[in-house]
Formats: structure tokens, C-alpha cells, sequence
């Protein structure tokens, strides 16, 4: 026959109260002492004040008091599940999942509770496992473009993102600035992390980098313009030199090129002159060649000029600059202080 300390029997009518069930508490050997007894009298007010909060709906109050009983009886299945219910009431869904996997521990195979708490278990790992997480993006300036995993999203106004569970490539950007990029930011479910967003101040837009494309295409143009006229003047000065060879400035053939068609000075001498008229073509059309060589290479040139300063910048968002992007000029002193040193950094 069992008997119960009377101060042990109140906890229980207690616990009974509070829950259908109850695991009893008999004690079979020697009834405890008295340090005892005030224990579990101290652990049945505690109860009591936690069951009081916990209808009152003050759930820190509740779990504070069942906290302290659970102090005292460490291992008593209904303090456990009292706090795996009121953790579930104020949302505290992964502490009560880890209440009721300790209740399921603690409490005898033929408690009635076992199957509520089984039932609540698998339930609450669904939930969990269905959250979102939470990243927040912290120093998020206006005019932000943000991107998860290649997709443009919307933060809301406490700049959060919610998001399942699951792997996130996170770029930020904004014109004119450095992107801030993260890769491989893993989210759990209901986990929270949160990102320091750092966009470096605007950067002067005569050092992004451009898109040259079309100025080196000019550029070449120019260079074979170039190269062009420089083969044409060649021939044309070779021309004009044999056409001097054989007739002077006034198209007259010279004594040379009269003796060869055997002619006399001052006699007409048909063959010496169509000869002529063949060089002096030849020259002047090698001139005309060379003259538009040269002003195609002129305009190919103030071409590339324009395309050099017009040309497009390049996507300044993804552009990570470097001081060595810009041609800089740093006059300065000599120093002897007597002269001005002008710079250039590459």
C-alpha cells in the first residue's frame, strides 16, 4: 500500500487540476524529509502563480513561474508540458517543440498526454519547416536595386525580405556606385539574417571605364587613311620626279627627251609630247588619290577624337574602379620651390 507525503499529495490535486491527467508521484521507499517537503510546497506555489499568469494571458509571467517549479522538479513531465503549451500559445514555436520532445522523454508510456503531444510535434515541424526566413538589409539607401538570385525584389519599408528556405546570391545597386554583392547566403526556415549593405560614395563618371569599341575601329580607320596617303605621296613624288626628268615646268620636253625621240629644239616633236601628257596625267592623278587619302584621314581622325570623349560608360553598377583606371594630372612644386612640376599618373 502506497502513501503520499501530504505536502506532495497538494501538488498533485494541483497538477490534476491544471491537466486531465496526471503522472503520479508515489512514493514508495522512505517518505522525504523535510527540505523536502518545503520544496515541493515552494515548486506547488510556483505552479499555482505560473497557471494563475498563464489565464491571465501573461505568457512571460507564466513561463517564468513554470520555469522556476521545472527548477525544482527537473524531470516532472506536466511542469515540461505546461511549458511546451504556453511557449505554443506565445508563438515561441521552436522552444515549445523542444518542450514537448522532452515531455515525450520524460513522461510514462501510458500517459494520456503522449498522444496530444505527438500529434503537436508533427505539426509543429511542418510549420517550422514552411517558414520563411527573414533577410534584412541594413544602411539600405533609396534608389536601391536589389536582386535575389538574378530576380528584382522589394524590400518592405523595415527593408526585410522574406524568403523560404533555402540558398540566395543577394546584389545591391545603385548608380554610380559600387554593387554590394553577397553569394551563397543560406536561409533556414524562420531564420533571420541580416546583411550590412555598403555602397561606396558616387564615383566621378570621368573614371568609370568605356566602351571603346568604336573609337579603336576609327582609330584603325585613321591609321590605314594614314598609312594610305603616305603610300600615295610616295608615288606621287615619284611621278612628279619623272615627269621632271623629261619635261620642265611649262610642260616643255627637255633636250634630253628631244634628243631620244631624235627631235631639234624648238621643233614640234609629237611623240616627246603625248609621252608627257602621259606623266603629267599620271601625276596628276596620283595627287588627286593622295589629297582625298589625306582629308578621309583628317575626318577619320577628328572622328575618333569625338568617339574617344563620346564614347558610352560602360555599366557603372557592376564596375569595380581602381585609381589606375584614369589618366590623373598633379601639378606641383619643385622642391626647391622654384619651379611648377606637372604629373601624370596612370
Amino acid at each position: 500500500m502506497c502513501r503520499l507525503h501530504p505536502a506532495l499529495a497538494s501538488l498533485l490535486i494541483v497538477l490534476l487540476v491544471w491537466s486531465p491527467t496526471a503522472t503520479v508521484l508515489a512514493q514508495e521507499e522512505t517518505p522525504p524529509s523535510e527540505d523536502d517537503g518545503a520544496a515541493r510546497k515552494r515548486a506547488i506555489e510556483v505552479f499555482t502563480q505560473g497557471k494563475t499568469a498563464l489565464k491571465a494571458n501573461d505568457y512571460d509571467a507564466a513561463l517564468q513561474f513554470f520555469s522556476k517549479a521545472q527548477a525544482i522538479f527537473e524531470h516532472e513531465p506536466l511542469i515540461i508540458l505546461a511549458l511546451a503549451k504556453t511557449h505554443d500559445q506565445a508563438g515561441n514555436l521552436e522552444k515549445a517543440l523542444n518542450y514537448f520532445k522532452l515531455f515525450l522523454k520524460t513522461a510514462p508510456p501510458d500517459e494520456v498526454e503522449r498522444p496530444f503531444a505527438v500529434k503537436r510535434i508533427g505539426e509543429l515541424e511542418r510549420l517550422l519547416a514552411s517558414r520563411p526566413g527573414t533577410l534584412k538589409l541594413n544602411n539600405l539607401p533609396s534608389q536601391t536595386r536589389v536582386e535575389i538570385n538574378g530576380e528584382k525584389r522589394e524590400p518592405n519599408h523595415e527593408n526585410k525580405l522574406f524568403l523560404p528556405p533555402g540558398s540566395y546570391d543577394v546584389l545591391v545597386t545603385m548608380d554610380k556606385r559600387i554593387p554590394y554583392e553577397r553569394k551563397g547566403i543560406r536561409l533556414g526556415p524562420g531564420e533571420s539574417k541580416t546583411l550590412e549593405v555598403v555602397l561606396v560614395a558616387p564615383i566621378d563618371e570621368s573614371r568609370l571605364p568605356r566602351d571603346h569599341t568604336w573609337t579603336w575601329v576609327a582609330g584603325g580607320a585613321t591609321a590605314a587613311a594614314l598609312m594610305a596617303t603616305g603610300v600615295l605621296g610616295v608615288m606621287t613624288s615619284s611621278s612628279k620626279s619623272t615627269y621632271l626628268k623629261h619635261f620642265d615646268e611649262q610642260g616643255h620636253p627637255v633636250k634630253a627627251t628631244l634628243d631620244s625621240y631624235g627631235c631639234q629644239v624648238g621643233e614640234p616633236c609629237p611623240e616627246a609630247i603625248a609621252e608627257g601628257s602621259e606623266y603629267r596625267q599620271e601625276f596628276i592623278d596620283r595627287q588627286n588619290w593622295t589629297l582625298i587619302a589625306g582629308l578621309t584621314a583628317s575626318g577619320l581622325a577628328l572622328a575618333t577624337v569625338a568617339l574617344f570623349f563620346a564614347a558610352p560608360v560602360k555599366d557603372p553598377t557592376r564596375a569595380l574602379m581602381r585609381p589606375s583606371d584614369a589618366l590623373q594630372i598633379a601639378p606641383q612644386l619643385s622642391a626647391d620651390g622654384a619651379g611648377l612640376v606637372v604629373g601624370l599618373r596612370f
